[in-house]
């Protein structure tokens, strides 16, 4: 769905709220080391609707990373659940929801208090915003690691 001027207005059956990710992405933006450098990213993301439409199923595919995830709205809990995995090795699970125009989804904070999360944002019909951020004390301050902007690929 799309609002005024592209901007997406989130379904009210909340199961559709990742909606605006499924199709094919071009990727691009940069990381943030801890040192402060940057480097540039560029990727590329096919995300699909599966298994009765339940399940959102992502690949991505980048120089030095490709992995995949899969995501379902869980009504019991009313959160979104999605698991992370890659060539690397790495593995993550986090939740969250859609709220003030914004897709978060994060880990568990660990004991010494860590945590990172994904957000969706600037959202239209053809492009959005996503930022890999971490804390340190457990989510009362983030930090940008990862900036990816996503324009869907024409058909």
């Amino acid at each position: 769905m799309v609002g005024g001027a592209g901007k997406w207005q989130a379904p009210k059956d909340p199961s559709h709220q990742l909606d605006f990710w499924v199709g094919e992405w071009k990727c691009s933006g940069e990381m943030h080391g801890a040192n402060g450098q940057v480097t540039k990213t560029n990727a590329q993301n096919s995300i699909t609707r599966e298994y009765g439409g339940h399940v959102i199923h992502e690949h991505f595919k980048m120089a030095g990373l490709n992995g995949m995830s899969v995501s379902v709205y869980n009504p019991q809990k009313k959160i979104w659940q999605q698991t992370w995995a890659d060539d690397g090795g790495g593995y993550i699970v986090l939740t969250g929801a859609y709220a003030n125009d914004k897709m978060t989804l994060a880990t568990t904070p660990g004991p010494k208090g860590g945590t990172s999360r994904m957000v969706f944002s600037n959202i239209t019909k053809s492009s959005f915003d996503w930022d890999w951020e971490g804390s340190k004390d457990s989510g009362k301050t983030w930090t940008l690691q990862w900036h990816l902007h996503y324009v869907r690929k024409p058909k």
